[in-house]
């Protein structure tokens, strides 16, 4: 049980972590780019990074699932203890929807534009990608707290 909550506290701050970059400056860095540079930082880093966080994402639901069930399974959890730790589960589901439903929709959208041939309103669509990012940073963010409060015997 140990064994999974600390894999599972590692998993909910390699999520955080993006989270805290992006707070901390990257979106303002890509505020600050042209359309070309926008267009090419948003095409590579999606080809690079989507596969390897979409499983961090799936195996952090599928750890954290099994903490819950394992929780209730053995009836060790205080109250707290397993709010907590559904909380942060019901936070990382609120991020895949928002990931899903917003920033999936627009990645696929910005694959396809060239640095001469966007949208003339592609400002309009990186500050909506900027907006579903932030709302993910922080969930991702209080989800790892939340987990971490999990933790702590109070």
């Amino acid at each position: 049980m140990k064994i999974l909550a600390f894999c599972n506290a590692l998993l909910y701050a390699l999520i955080a972590g993006q989270g805290f970059y992006m707070l901390l400056g990257g979106s303002q860095a890509l505020r600050q780019l042209s359309v070309g540079a926008f267009i090419e930082q948003r095409q590579s880093v999606d080809k690079a990074i989507a596969r390897n966080l979409s499983a961090s994402y799936l195996l952090t639901l599928i750890y954290s699932a099994s903490y819950i069930f394992l929780l209730v399974w053995n009836g060790g959890a205080t109250q707290l203890q397993a709010a907590a730790t559904i909380m942060a589960f019901l936070l990382l589901v609120a991020d895949v929807l928002i990931a899903t439903k917003g920033n999936a929709p627009l990645n696929k959208e910005i694959n396809t534009w060239q640095a001469h041939a966007h949208p003339m309103d592609w400002t309009t669509h990186r500050d909506l990608w900027i907006r579903y990012m932030t709302w993910r940073n922080w969930l991702a963010i209080f989800a790892l707290i939340a987990f971490l409060l999990s933790l702590v015997q109070f």
